[in-house]
């Protein structure tokens, strides 16, 4: 089981390369700050197809690596007001995985507001409920500020 969840983990990660070499793709890069604290790559503002690579600062996670694929589904802008260009909720669907001692995977449910500045930078704030699926079930939540400087 832990072999197929990192091949579908690499796939999208790999997919989400293939995009980001798109001539027409917007791309950011940036960090997030949380559960996971990790590097940050996100592919088209909209929908968007976004991958972490990144650790766990979670007291007795211990060195835990974290690999999370998500698809982002953002909303209309609920505003702006100068210097920000733009205020976007986000609901999206996730899987990620964690190795350490134990390796281990989860489904989660990204929820999250991502504000747009008139330069290419973005500011953004998520909670990620979710469910671990190996090697236990049981309920778990991911969360993180996250900052991204965009390439168009």
């Amino acid at each position: 089981m832990n072999l197929n969840i990192r091949r579908i983990l690499v796939m999208c990660l790999a997919a989400t390369g293939v995009a980001a070499t798109s001539a027409k793709a917007e791309v950011g890069i940036g960090v997030n700050l949380g559960d996971p604290t990790a590097l940050n790559i996100r592919v088209g503002q909209q929908k968007t197809l976004e991958g972490m690579l990144g650790w766990s600062l979670r007291e007795g996670d211990g060195d835990r690596l974290i690999l999370v694929g998500n698809m982002l589904f953002h909303g209309r802008s609920l505003g702006s007001e100068s210097p920000i260009s733009g205020i976007y909720p986000y609901a999206g669907i996730g899987l990620g995985y964690w190795h350490d001692y134990k390796d281990g995977a989860w489904l989660q449910v990204p929820l999250g507001i991502d504000f747009r500045f008139s330069v290419p930078l973005e500011v953004g704030f998520h909670v990620d409920p979710g469910m671990d699926i190996v090697p236990d079930t049981k309920v778990t939540v991911h969360w993180g500020l996250g900052v991204r400087y965009w390439f168009k």
